[in-house]
């Protein structure tokens, strides 16, 4: 059987809450129109499953992690189900730190990822550790990266990608307010993180409050291929391999040059 070279992906946003079992049920509304679409992957908001301190919940203390695992499993249980790769933000516990993470649960109902967020913002501080590098998945001939919220903000971390040979970096957010003012510069950063790299970025991003960054895909080139507006919904498109090209080669051989720990 020939590996594929064209993925169809898609982010589904909702509006989450303090709730851990309405956000599951968000969640696997979403796995199933996903399904029903035929789509293979479907990516959730950050923190989508627990909540996210300082929008939906005051701090992860409050959080019933029986709840949540069993919460973790039903998930892993519908992607098997439903033979489709989920992405979804939540709390992860180990020992007695937490972390802002993103799971990445393959068609087998198997974790292939986690990956935690390395840019704090706001009250992250006050309750999530730092992550570490990595976050990378392969689907078919695809590569896929993941990242959280804040860091669209850097393109190093997006470079980071590009140097491992990423096609589609998944960024998930719950960036969100009481205006919108920070959204036309987030979208260019969006875009530009895109462009300036030659990869597909799907964003994702919380409907608890005004958006501050738009839940879109966009292509190599800038393009913004679905945008969610302001309405809960899936969005979707299929993700072609990217083409070798002179300008992603340059990106890429100055990018190792001038970092080159990004790709030890």
């Amino acid at each position: 059987m020939a590996i594929k070279s064209v993925l169809k992906a898609g982010a589904y946003q909702f509006k989450a809450s303090a709730d851990i079992e309405h956000n599951l049920e968000k969640i696997l509304a979403g796995i199933n129109i996903a399904q029903a679409e035929g789509l293979e992957i479907v990516a959730f908001h950050e923190c989508a499953l627990s909540g996210y301190p300082g929008v939906e919940i005051e701090s992860v203390d409050g959080i019933d992690k029986n709840k949540l695992m069993r919460a973790e499993e039903v998930i892993s249980e519908s992607a098997r189900n439903n033979k489709i790769d989920v992405v979804y933000g939540t709390t992860t516990f180990k020992e007695k730190s937490a972390y802002n993470s993103l799971v990445y649960i393959d068609s087998s109902g198997q974790r292939r990822a986690l990956y935690s967020k390395r840019a704090m913002y706001g009250v992250d501080d006050l309750n999530y550790e730092c992550g570490e590098i990595g976050g990378i998945v392969e689907h078919g001939k695809l590569t896929i990266g993941l990242r959280i919220c804040f860091e669209f903000r850097f393109p190093e971390y997006f470079r980071e990608l590009l140097v491992r040979n990423v096609d589609l970096a998944i960024c998930s957010f719950s960036m969100v307010g009481k205006d919108n003012k920070k959204y036309q510069t987030a979208k260019a950063h969006l875009i530009s993180r895109a462009a300036e790299n030659g990869i597909y970025l799907l964003a994702v991003n919380n409907l608890n409050g005004v958006q501050n960054c738009p839940t879109c895909i966009i292509d190599p080139d800038g393009n913004i291929l679905a945008d969610a507006g302001d309405k809960e919904g899936l969005i979707a498109t299929n993700i072609n391999k990217p083409k070798s090209n002179p300008i992603r080669g340059q990106i890429c051989k100055q990018a190792r040059n001038l970092h080159p720990e990004y790709h030890s």
